[in-house]
């Protein structure tokens, strides 16, 4: 089973049904969306409503997390309030364009309320290139004393760079995961060998690799061409297939509760 863990759909921008068609093309099964909230001017909406929506209406094709500003104060209860209205099988957080740092005290309730619920949280870490987001909120590292301070709650961290915190971040703590959003797609067709360097150096925390990278696209309707694009990079990676299948979709799988 293939699973994209990091795609995206916007309210008037673009058919999700382009995201299913370029799916059956390439053989992936399933979808997770993110809404991100508030709503970034200029680019849609892309509500925790609106995704419910589109997974509403193509449910064998879609899961959603749910995403919530965590420096509000409410954050917890309106997270437990979305995952019991909605089904949301995790939490999304842009601290980016949500403005605030990882390392802030005021988003712990809502990572405990995560915590308490057993939801996994991916978080946007990394470059952006959307006005107004904040690139020094990107910074993965306070999530390495975010994983320690809650070692049973399950991260994964977008936007793998090879040469960057994520990978070791995720080799460190058994909870933690990092995704082949955008950037590791870019390094890995620029430097060959480097996805198979970064998989080894995960490693060195004491898990393999390919346990801890998923493949996410970072796709949405108006831009369906990633998914093909971070699917060769995966697949042109020189590892037993084994291996290719637990970041295509067997560590989804888990985090997911599928199966």
């Amino acid at each position: 089973m293939i699973i994209d863990f990091h795609g995206h759909a916007r309210r008037d921008h673009g058919d999700p049904a382009r995201l299913i068609e370029e799916m059956d093309r390439l053989g992936v099964d399933l979808m997770v969306l993110h809404p991100i909230v508030p709503t970034v001017a200029g680019v849609g909406e892309s509500s925790n409503e609106f995704i419910a929506e589109v997974v509403a209406r193509y449910p064998d094709r879609f899961m959603a997390f749910a995403c919530v500003q965590p420096l509000l104060e409410d954050a917890p209860n309106e997270l437990e309030r979305l995952v019991k209205t909605y089904g949301f099988r995790g939490l999304k957080l842009h601290p980016p364009i949500q403005q605030f740092s990882l390392g802030n005290n005021a988003i712990i309730p809502t990572f405990r309320k995560a915590d308490e619920l057993g939801l996994p949280v991916l978080i946007h870490t990394g470059p952006i290139f959307v006005k107004g987001a904040r690139l020094a909120f990107g910074d993965p590292l306070p999530a390495d004393d975010l994983a320690i301070m809650f070692p049973n709650l399950r991260m994964i961290l977008a936007h793998a760079d090879p040469f960057g915190d994520q990978p070791v971040i995720a080799g460190r703590h058994p909870n933690v995961y990092t995704d082949t959003a955008v950037v590791f797609p870019r390094f890995t067709n620029l430097i060959p060998g480097v996805g198979e360097d970064m998989l080894n150096w995960i490693s060195i925390g004491g898990r393999p690799g390919h346990e801890k990278l998923i493949f996410g696209s970072d796709a949405n309707p108006q831009n369906t061409t990633r998914l093909a694009v971070t699917l060769e990079s995966i697949k042109q990676l020189e590892i037993d297939e084994e291996a290719r299948q637990m970041i295509l979709g067997g560590t989804a799988k888990h985090l997911l509760g599928i199966g």
